[in-house]
C-alpha cells in the first residue's frame, strides 16, 4: 500500500476522519495525551515523556494540558509502522466512536513505543495523531528539573527531540519551522529540524527557520525548546488542521 492509499484507507475507516469530526471542547485548553505500548511501559517512561512535552509546549502555551492515556496493546511495536499500517489511528477512531476505553483528545494524541531508532523512519506525526519509538532511550533522560533545555547530542536526547518533533507535526509544524543557532563554538538544533540538520545533503540555505550557523560546528547540541517561528505557530494553533500526508517528509527520520 502506498502512502496515499494508506491515507485514503484511514479516512475511509474513520481513523483520521473521526478525529477531525470530534466536537472541540470549549474549555480553552491545548490538550495533548500520551499513551505507551505494553513494551514501552516496562521502562516507566510515561511520566518522563510528559515532562519534556510540558517543557516544550508549556513554554509557549499557558493553556497546555498534558495527560497520560495509559497502556495500549498493539501488534506493531514500531513508531512508524504502527502509524503506516493505520493501527494507531484506527484505535483512536474506535475510541472516539465509543468502541473502546481509549479516549482521544482534540489536539495531539501520541503513542510512545519501544520501536528501534537505528533505521529510519522511526516515527510519524499527522493531523492530531503521532507515534514514536525509542522508549528505552527516553527512559535514560534525566528529569527536566535535573537538566537544561539545551544538551549535548546523545541518543536519549535525540529520541526526546523526535517525540517533540512528531507532536509538532501533529498540529501542523513542518521541518522549515526548525532552526539551528550558534552557542559559542556549538550548533544548536531545535526540535523541528533536529538531527536532520546533520543529515547528508542538508543545506542550511534550504529555508529552515532561524538557521544562522554552519552545522559543521565544533560541537553539536540539541534544544528541547521550539524555534521562534515554530513557537509562533504553536501559539496561534486553534485546532483547525487539514489532513496531511505524513509520509512525504519522513523518508530519512
Amino acid at each position: 500500500m502506498n502512502r496515499r492509499s494508506f491515507l485514503k484507507a484511514c479516512v475511509h475507516a474513520g481513523s483520521l476522519g473521526a478525529l477531525a469530526r470530534r466536537i472541540r471542547s470549549d474549555d480553552g485548553t491545548f490538550d495533548l495525551r500520551l499513551w505507551v505500548t505494553e513494551a514501552a511501559a516496562q521502562y516507566g517512561v510515561a511520566a518522563r515523556a510528559k515532562e519534556y512535552v510540558e517543557l516544550a509546549f508549556g513554554t509557549v502555551r499557558d493553556d497546555l494540558s498534558v495527560t497520560l492515556g495509559g497502556t495500549v496493546s498493539v501488534e506493531r511495536e514500531h513508531g512508524y509502522r504502527v502509524m503506516r499500517s493505520g493501527e494507531w489511528p484506527g484505535l483512536l477512531a474506535e475510541g472516539a466512536a465509543g468502541g473502546s476505553d481509549i479516549d482521544p483528545v482534540d489536539d495531539v494524541n501520541v503513542l510512545l513505543t519501544d520501536g528501534p531508532m537505528d533505521t529510519a523512519p522511526t516515527g510519524v506525526g499527522t493531523a492530531h495523531v503521532a507515534a514514536v519509538g525509542g522508549a528505552r532511550y527516553l527512559a535514560e533522560m534525566p528529569r527536566v528539573a535535573d537538566t537544561t533545555p539545551v544538551v549535548p547530542y546523545t541518543e536519549p536526547a535525540r529520541v526526546t527531540q523526535v517525540l517533540l518533533h512528531e507532536c509538532g507535526h501533529a498540529i501542523g509544524l513542518g521541518h522549515d519551522d526548525g532552526g539551528v543557532y550558534a552557542r559559542g563554538n556549538a550548533a544548536v538544533a531545535t526540535p523541528m529540524i533536529s538531527s536532520y540538520a546533520w543529515s547528508e545533503g542538508y543545506d542550511p540555505a534550504d529555508g529552515a527557520c532561524g538557521t544562522v550557523v554552519d552545522v559543521d560546528a565544533e560541537r553539536r547540541l540539541l534544544s528541547f525548546m521550539f524555534s521562534d517561528c515554530a513557537s509562533e505557530t504553536v501559539a496561534a494553533y486553534d485546532g483547525e488542521l487539514g489532513v496531511q500526508d505524513p509520509f512525504e517528509r519522513h523518508t530519512d527520520r
